[in-house]
């Protein structure tokens, strides 16, 4: 519990503390002008019988990231206006941010399977498993499980049952943003307001179930561009190039999942990771067997739809494609990603197809019934991923923590613990 106080001689040689309701200082830089003077912050006084852990002293390294309400930020970039995600995936508000100075501290670098990124915590930092609790950084092992809230989790069932009229006109608005997603993207010249697809010169059935679908969806008419060479399609709208450009956004670098896909029902997801998967996905043959995949630059577009896999109880990993290389023909290509789907889970991405492409035709080909050896499971609405590799290390420099309403706080796959005392490994 947080104790604002002033610090009093007691004219006895000591120091009292005199507790008020405020004065302490809570914003976070401190501005040119703003003094630095306030009253002094007591987290807990001295107890006798400590419970479990007591304080917590573990903290974050700069550039580690947390979830907010506004994506994956690095630590030292939140701010008091922020919200966290909780244990529960709720979003909570942050209270206070503490900022140490530790000097040749322990780190313990995590992470998690199926995740590309890490997370470097120092030793005392608390991570919740599912298999034993909150374990400290220093303590944890590869046979732990992470357990994490699998916050946009869909219900199959609950989507069959209520499944309605305009089921099939929602789940084609998916498909079109999961298309542009992948393979589109917009232009503004002067008063012309276009939104392009690139579609393949092979994949004629694709370009003319576009060209329905744009006409049915937003009443307007592709022009076929290069219309000798390739399939690729352009059509006029100010109103949708505007919320593409807010919801999705402008470039292969900035491209986000939108939040009514994430929030959406269990077609609506579906719908968008078919459109995601006929421009910007993978299914070929891989000695004998049927395998998929998604390819990217852009990895925070990749976290996304591994949301989506995961919120349909679909087992996927995120792995490098290719690392950021010059050619010699001096072109710079930037670092990509792929996300590797569970060949157990290939036909739930063909169910209820929007449209039957030649990648979902042959997806629903899939014969492979062996279970995944991808270390991920889905337990009552929380994903848990094993423990993939811990690095050991050691920092000089400031650290992280924040004090949330509930006391729990996510990075990228892991949950954790805050500031507040810890008085029982499984609350």
């Amino acid at each position: 519990m947080k104790h604002i106080v002033d610090l009093k001689w007691d004219g006895k040689g000591g120091v009292e503390a005199v507790e008020k309701k405020s004065g302490d200082i809570t914003t976070y830089h401190l501005k040119k002008d703003d003094k630095p003077e306030g009253s002094v912050v007591i987290w807990e006084y001295p107890i006798t019988d400590p419970p479990f852990g007591l304080y917590i002293g573990g903290c974050l390294t700069p550039g580690e990231k947390v979830w907010t309400q506004r994506g994956l930020v690095n630590v030292e970039d939140v701010d008091l206006g922020d919200k966290l995600v909780n244990k529960d995936g709720k979003l909570v508000d942050i209270k206070n941010i503490q900022i140490r100075n530790k000097v040749n501290e322990d780190t313990y670098r995590i992470k998690p399977y199926g995740s590309f990124r890490t997370t470097n915590f120092t030793k005392e930092h608390p991570i919740w498993t599912g298999n034993r609790g909150f374990v400290k950084a220093s303590e944890l092992s590869k046979d732990d499980w992470l357990e994490i809230p699998n916050v946009y989790y869909s219900d199959k069932e609950k989507y069959l049952w209520t499944r309605g009229p305009q089921d099939d006109k929602e789940r084609k608005l998916a498909y079109f943003y999961g298309l542009f997603t992948g393979d589109g993207f917009t232009n503004i010249n002067g008063k012309s307001h276009d939104i392009y697809m690139s579609i393949g010169k092979d994949e004629k059935d694709l370009a003319q179930f576009y060209d329905k679908l744009i006409l049915e969806l937003f009443g307007r008419t592709c022009i076929h561009v290069h219309k000798n060479t390739e399939q690729s399609r352009r059509f006029t709208s100010k109103e949708l190039v505007q919320e593409l450009d807010k919801s999705v956004g402008i470039s292969a670098y900035t491209k986000r999942v939108p939040e009514w896909v994430k929030r959406g029902s269990y077609g609506i997801k579906l719908a968008f990771l078919q459109g995601f998967l006929d421009s910007d996905g993978s299914v070929f043959i891989d000695r004998g067997k049927v395998r998929v995949n998604f390819t990217s630059v852009n990895l925070e577009l990749l976290e996304d739809v591994q949301d989506l896999l995961y919120a349909l109880e679909i087992k996927n990993s995120i792995v490098i494609h290719q690392k950021e290389y010059t050619s010699k023909h001096n072109i710079h290509s930037l670092q990509s990603y792929r996300i590797n789907i569970a060949k157990e889970d290939n036909l739930k991405l063909s169910e209820f197809a929007v449209f039957e492409s030649r990648k979902i035709k042959l997806l629903k080909k899939s014969t492979c019934c062996k279970k995944s050896k991808m270390d991920i499971k889905f337990i009552n609405g929380t994903v848990w991923l094993k423990v993939n590799d811990i690095t050991r290390d050691t920092y000089t420099g400031k650290v992280y923590n924040f004090e949330c309403d509930t006391h729990t706080f996510a990075c990228r796959c892991i949950m954790t613990h805050n500031c507040d005392p810890l008085t029982d490994q499984r609350v």
